[in-house]
């Protein structure tokens, strides 16, 4: 059997990588990738050690098989090894079937692309799917435009003229905000696309979603509490007809807004009294797809501790639990479990839980991380980092300036470092 040649089975790996969403670098990003190979194709598992040898945490010894070979390069986007072989040889680099390309890096997964080739990938994408009737993306189709947008995040900009192009079809303009809400960029091109939303919002779970997203973006910058108010949809009763997503961010703004305010006491118990329910009683009020991703804890979270709220951390702490523990092994996802530890680490700190916050934060694999919210959360997790003398205080912090000129999140910076940080250091 010819053996197979290592510059080959390291672009693979780069394309694997790619669409996993994080680069394998121990056995437990090897038990991670195993699993999702699993999900992605029951018949023809891919084992952990088979994987540990792949990308070179152990020796190496012999040939890998057909079999294996075959099932790595379906993941990753070809028809089989053999495909993935052919291609790379006319192209000088991998290229995927999808109708968006997934374009392996080789150093980093925030390395930059070239924009007109994003732009001729968005462009493409458009043109496959503006029929709105036959819209329905594969697993692989989603992947692909997730990398695509991801990317022009990054960036730190959004082609206006592309967002035009997006804007002629609705049911894309929605299906990219809904999907890829640019949290990190609230304060600039973000608030314009959520704004285009709005104007075209139809249902009133669309409306507050669009409101709650650009109430957020203005807290983090430091607009004034009384120009935020009128954005803030009022939140009576929890509705199971509107995603948990939505109202948890909405209950959050209330909390953190009436908390710092100091306004109105019977709010916010009532607003208090809410969260509690929804923490307590969420899976009975939504339904059973709506707690796979533990909406209410991620939307919460962050308002609860900024709030200085240790009952309602506590709460978010023994819900994350739950859903850990219920939670189906073969669907996990490293960028979910990335944003939950670093959630759950600032719920201990906030709790004087040194211990239990560095075990979460023991957890985060940071380095592979990218999302949508990537820099407002980067904020988080150095201040965090700081905070359990993780990292030297003038690197952590420097990154913490550094993400709020990206984001201009100035006053979410001025809350974490010169109110929280203090505050869970004199514990």
């Amino acid at each position: 059997m010819k053996r197979n040649h290592p510059s080959d089975l390291k672009a693979l790996g780069e394309g694997i990588c790619e669409v996993a969403g994080f680069q394998v670098t121990c056995s437990r990003d090897c038990e991670i990738l195993s699993e999702e190979l699993k999900d992605f194709d029951a018949r023809f598992p891919v084992s952990v050690s088979t994987l540990r040898r792949f990308f070179r945490l152990i020796p190496m010894k012999g040939n890998f098989s057909t079999t294996t070979l075959n099932s790595l390069a379906r993941y990753a986007g070809f028809s089989s090894f053999r495909d993935f072989l052919e291609r790379s040889k006319s192209a000088n680099r991998p290229g995927p079937t999808s109708s968006v390309e997934t374009t392996p890096q080789s150093s980093s997964l925030h390395d930059p692309l070239d924009p007109n080739i994003l732009r001729e990938q968005v462009l493409d994408f458009i043109d496959k799917h503006s029929n709105a009737k036959d819209f329905q993306l594969t697993t692989l189709d989603f992947i692909a435009v997730q990398h695509v947008v991801l990317s022009i995040y990054e960036a730190g900009s959004f082609d206006m003229g592309l967002w035009l192009e997006f804007k002629k079809h609705r049911h894309l303009k929605e299906f990219i905000l809904e999907q890829f809400p640019p949290l990190d960029f609230m304060h600039t091109f973000g608030q314009a696309m959520m704004e285009d939303y709005l104007q075209t919002a139809s249902r009133a779970g669309q409306k507050a979603y669009a409101q709650g997203l650009i109430a957020a973006g203005h807290v983090a910058h430091g607009t004034p509490w009384k120009n935020v108010f009128p954005l803030l949809v009022p939140a009576r009763t929890l509705s199971p007809h509107i995603h948990p997503l939505i109202q948890c961010r909405n209950l959050g703004l209330w909390l953190h807004a009436l908390q710092t305010t100091g306004i109105d006491n019977t709010a916010l118990k009532r607003i208090r009294a809410l969260v509690r329910q929804a923490l307590e009683e969420g899976e009975s009020i939504w339904p059973v797809w709506c707690h796979q991703q533990c909406y209410t804890v991620i939307n919460l979270s962050d308002w609860v501790v900024l709030a200085e709220d240790t009952e309602l951390a506590a709460l978010c702490i023994q819900r994350l639990r739950t859903f850990r523990a219920t939670q189906d092994h073969y669907s996990r996802n490293p960028i979910l479990d990335n944003l939950l530890n670093v959630r759950a680490a600032w719920h201990h700190l906030l709790l004087g839980q040194r211990e239990d916050a560095l075990q979460m934060m023991d957890r985060v694999r940071w380095a592979s991380f990218r999302s949508v919210e990537t820099h407002a959360l980067s904020m988080w997790y150095y201040t965090a980092q700081a905070a359990l003398d993780l990292l030297a205080p003038k690197v952590a912090l420097a990154n913490v300036t550094r993400a709020a000129k990206i984001t201009s999140y100035h006053a979410l910076e001025e809350a974490l470092v010169k109110r929280l940080l203090p505050l869970v250091q004199s514990h």
